[in-house]
């Protein structure tokens, strides 16, 4: 395993043990923060994609479609937990 994995795989127990946490002191927090996680992997995702070597149309095509998902499921995520808790 190389450096690269390592730190992926330590980043990932990191936000499951964060989600874990989240979803103790109540399922709407947890709901919240899994929806927002997810997005931020997509724009991770895109970030990864979009610095990947030789610059492809279809890769840049790509990593804009992969942060578009992402910032809408952030905004999604945010929006639920914001009307959740005010219900």
């Amino acid at each position: 395993m190389n450096a690269r994995n390592a730190l992926i795989v330590l980043v990932l127990l990191t936000i499951v043990m964060a989600l874990i946490r989240f979803f103790q002191q109540g399922w709407i927090i947890g709901t919240t923060a899994t929806i927002v996680v997810v997005g931020a992997g997509f724009v991770g995702g895109s970030m990864y994609v979009a610095g990947e070597e030789g610059a492809n149309p279809r890769l840049a095509q790509l990593a804009t479609r992969l942060r578009a998902i992402g910032l809408i499921v952030i905004g999604l995520g945010t929006l639920f937990g914001a009307i959740m808790l005010l219900l």
